[in-house]
């Protein structure tokens, strides 16, 4: 494997699964607002093959220094690649964990 080859997996792999986590809350938050069990959407979920079960555990976000720091350079490098579009989605990953500890006022 290259050298970015293999910096982009290590990259890549934690930000596809910060971004599982970010999206399973987000959901926590549509049910919230219908009355709706994150639980139970995130088991059914889980049954389905092509998605898993796992990091599908709503929580106050992702935590430690590795997923926000590596989305972060995705982003940087991606922006700094002029691939503005790419850059703001990483980006909004980042934004919806933030979202995500505010309604739990970490």
């Amino acid at each position: 494997m290259g050298l970015w080859s293999a910096e982009l997996t290590k990259l890549a792999s934690n930000a596809l699964l910060a971004q599982r986590v970010s999206s399973i809350n987000s959901i926590s938050a549509v049910c919230e607002a219908v009355g709706a069990s994150v639980s139970e959407v995130a088991h059914g979920c889980g049954l389905d093959s092509r998605i898993g079960d796992k990091f599908l555990r709503a929580s106050i976000g992702f935590g430690g220094s590795c997923f926000h720091k590596d989305i972060a350079s995705l982003v940087w490098l991606s922006a700094s690649l002029g691939l503005h579009d790419v850059a703001e989605y990483w980006d909004q990953v980042l934004k919806m964990n933030d979202s995500q500890m505010l309604r739990f006022r970490i």
